[in-house]
Protein backbone atom coordinates (compact mmCIF):
# COMPACT_ATOMS: atom_id res chain seq x y z
CA UNK A 1 0.00 0.00 0.00
CA UNK A 2 1.62 3.14 -0.73
CA UNK A 3 1.38 6.13 1.42
CA UNK A 4 -1.75 8.01 -0.62
CA UNK A 5 -3.80 5.51 -0.35
CA UNK A 6 -2.68 5.10 3.49
CA UNK A 7 -3.22 8.78 3.83
CA UNK A 8 -6.44 8.59 2.30
CA UNK A 9 -7.58 6.00 4.28
CA UNK A 10 -6.48 7.52 7.44
CA UNK A 11 -9.06 10.48 6.53
CA UNK A 12 -11.84 8.11 6.11
CA UNK A 13 -11.37 6.37 9.27
CA UNK A 14 -10.87 10.35 11.45
CA UNK A 15 -14.12 10.93 9.48
CA UNK A 16 -15.96 8.22 10.25
CA UNK A 17 -14.78 8.19 14.01
CA UNK A 18 -15.90 11.67 14.06
CA UNK A 19 -19.58 10.97 12.59
CA UNK A 20 -20.20 7.86 14.99
CA UNK A 21 -19.17 9.37 18.23
CA UNK A 22 -21.89 12.23 17.48
CA UNK A 23 -19.45 14.97 17.37
CA UNK A 24 -22.07 17.72 16.27
CA UNK A 25 -20.88 21.34 14.94
CA UNK A 26 -21.11 22.70 18.63
CA UNK A 27 -18.48 20.48 19.91
CA UNK A 28 -16.29 20.72 16.85
CA UNK A 29 -16.64 25.13 17.12
CA UNK A 30 -15.65 24.39 21.00
CA UNK A 31 -12.89 22.51 19.74
CA UNK A 32 -11.99 25.01 16.80
CA UNK A 33 -11.96 27.89 19.31
CA UNK A 34 -15.14 29.25 18.56
CA UNK A 35 -15.75 29.87 22.10
CA UNK A 36 -19.10 32.12 21.60
CA UNK A 37 -20.59 29.87 19.56
CA UNK A 38 -19.90 26.87 21.86
CA UNK A 39 -21.65 28.45 24.80
CA UNK A 40 -24.27 29.07 22.87
CA UNK A 41 -24.83 26.07 21.75
CA UNK A 42 -24.09 23.66 25.14
CA UNK A 43 -25.60 26.14 27.87
CA UNK A 44 -25.51 24.66 30.85
CA UNK A 45 -28.71 22.45 31.64
CA UNK A 46 -29.72 24.29 34.73
CA UNK A 47 -29.55 27.70 33.02
CA UNK A 48 -33.02 29.11 32.77
CA UNK A 49 -34.45 27.54 35.75
CA UNK A 50 -34.92 30.07 38.54
CA UNK A 51 -35.76 28.04 42.01
CA UNK A 52 -38.66 30.25 43.24
CA UNK A 53 -39.77 28.64 46.15
CA UNK A 54 -38.83 25.61 48.24
CA UNK A 55 -40.00 23.80 51.52
CA UNK A 56 -38.20 21.05 53.59
CA UNK A 57 -39.86 18.38 56.43
CA UNK A 58 -40.50 15.04 56.70
CA UNK A 59 -43.19 13.33 54.59
CA UNK A 60 -45.03 10.36 55.93
CA UNK A 61 -44.45 7.74 53.82
CA UNK A 62 -46.37 3.78 53.90
CA UNK A 63 -44.50 0.65 53.05
CA UNK A 64 -48.04 -1.86 52.57
CA UNK A 65 -45.39 -4.59 52.08
CA UNK A 66 -44.25 -4.86 55.64
CA UNK A 67 -46.91 -2.48 57.06
CA UNK A 68 -44.00 0.48 58.38
CA UNK A 69 -44.87 4.19 58.53
CA UNK A 70 -41.69 6.15 58.46
CA UNK A 71 -41.30 9.81 58.36
CA UNK A 72 -38.80 10.81 55.36
CA UNK A 73 -37.10 13.88 54.80
CA UNK A 74 -37.70 15.55 51.79
CA UNK A 75 -37.01 19.08 49.65
CA UNK A 76 -39.99 20.30 47.24
CA UNK A 77 -38.84 22.49 44.93
CA UNK A 78 -40.79 25.04 42.27
CA UNK A 79 -38.34 26.11 39.29
CA UNK A 80 -39.38 28.66 36.76
CA UNK A 81 -38.24 28.98 33.09
CA UNK A 82 -37.19 32.07 32.93
CA UNK A 83 -36.10 32.03 29.33
CA UNK A 84 -37.87 33.23 26.61
CA UNK A 85 -38.51 29.74 24.96
CA UNK A 86 -39.69 26.57 25.66
CA UNK A 87 -37.38 24.96 28.68
CA UNK A 88 -37.03 21.34 26.40
CA UNK A 89 -33.90 19.76 28.26
CA UNK A 90 -34.23 17.41 31.15
CA UNK A 91 -31.69 18.11 34.20
CA UNK A 92 -31.14 15.19 36.64
CA UNK A 93 -31.92 16.39 40.20
CA UNK A 94 -29.67 14.41 42.75
CA UNK A 95 -30.17 15.28 46.62
CA UNK A 96 -27.70 13.52 48.93
CA UNK A 97 -29.25 13.18 52.43
CA UNK A 98 -26.79 13.77 55.26
CA UNK A 99 -27.34 13.26 59.29
CA UNK A 100 -24.67 13.35 61.93
CA UNK A 101 -22.20 13.61 59.53
CA UNK A 102 -23.78 10.67 58.06
CA UNK A 103 -24.78 9.88 54.44
CA UNK A 104 -28.33 8.30 54.58
CA UNK A 105 -29.37 7.97 51.03
CA UNK A 106 -29.59 9.42 48.08
CA UNK A 107 -32.86 10.47 45.78
CA UNK A 108 -33.02 11.36 42.16
CA UNK A 109 -35.73 12.77 40.12
CA UNK A 110 -36.02 14.41 36.10
CA UNK A 111 -37.30 17.82 35.96
CA UNK A 112 -38.60 16.35 32.90
CA UNK A 113 -39.71 12.91 32.20
CA UNK A 114 -40.01 11.50 28.59
CA UNK A 115 -43.71 12.28 28.62
CA UNK A 116 -43.42 15.84 29.80
CA UNK A 117 -44.02 19.04 27.65
CA UNK A 118 -41.30 20.76 27.63
CA UNK A 119 -41.80 23.91 30.17
CA UNK A 120 -43.15 27.28 28.43
CA UNK A 121 -41.95 30.57 29.54
CA UNK A 122 -42.79 31.87 32.80
CA UNK A 123 -44.26 28.47 33.88
CA UNK A 124 -43.31 26.97 37.29
CA UNK A 125 -42.53 22.91 37.69
CA UNK A 126 -42.64 21.45 40.93
CA UNK A 127 -40.05 18.52 42.20
CA UNK A 128 -39.63 16.43 44.85
CA UNK A 129 -36.71 14.81 46.20
CA UNK A 130 -37.71 12.49 48.87
CA UNK A 131 -34.88 10.43 51.12
CA UNK A 132 -35.43 6.20 50.94
CA UNK A 133 -34.43 6.34 54.34
CA UNK A 134 -36.83 8.16 57.58
CA UNK A 135 -37.79 7.72 61.42
CA UNK A 136 -40.40 5.22 62.25
CA UNK A 137 -41.67 7.65 64.70
CA UNK A 138 -42.49 10.98 64.46
CA UNK A 139 -41.66 11.53 67.59
CA UNK A 140 -38.17 11.27 66.47
CA UNK A 141 -38.94 14.50 64.02
CA UNK A 142 -38.44 17.72 66.07
CA UNK A 143 -35.18 16.03 67.20
CA UNK A 144 -34.28 15.41 63.52
CA UNK A 145 -30.80 17.25 62.24
CA UNK A 146 -30.96 16.33 58.63
CA UNK A 147 -29.50 18.21 55.78
CA UNK A 148 -29.70 18.18 51.90
CA UNK A 149 -27.14 18.96 49.15
CA UNK A 150 -28.94 19.34 45.61
CA UNK A 151 -26.94 18.82 42.52
CA UNK A 152 -28.05 19.82 39.17
CA UNK A 153 -26.77 17.40 36.33
CA UNK A 154 -23.87 16.88 38.69
CA UNK A 155 -23.28 20.86 39.65
CA UNK A 156 -23.57 21.66 43.36
CA UNK A 157 -27.26 23.37 43.17
CA UNK A 158 -28.57 24.10 46.90
CA UNK A 159 -27.74 23.21 49.96
CA UNK A 160 -30.62 23.14 53.24
CA UNK A 161 -31.64 22.07 56.64
CA UNK A 162 -34.17 19.89 56.46
CA UNK A 163 -36.62 21.63 58.96
CA UNK A 164 -38.22 19.27 61.58
CA UNK A 165 -41.87 19.81 60.81
CA UNK A 166 -44.00 17.34 58.92
CA UNK A 167 -45.28 18.42 55.73
CA UNK A 168 -48.76 17.89 55.15
CA UNK A 169 -48.56 16.94 51.61
CA UNK A 170 -45.77 16.34 48.93
CA UNK A 171 -46.90 19.33 46.82
CA UNK A 172 -47.17 23.15 47.70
Amino acid sequence: MNSKTFGAMIGILAAASLSFSGCSKAKHSAVTGDKESAAMQQRAPAEGLEPVDFRTGFLEYRNINNNELLYQPAVLLKLKNIRKEDFPENVKFMATFISNGEEWATATANFRNPTDTPLQPGIVRQLRLQCSVGYKSYLSVPKADVRCVIYADDKKFKEVKIDSRILPSNRF
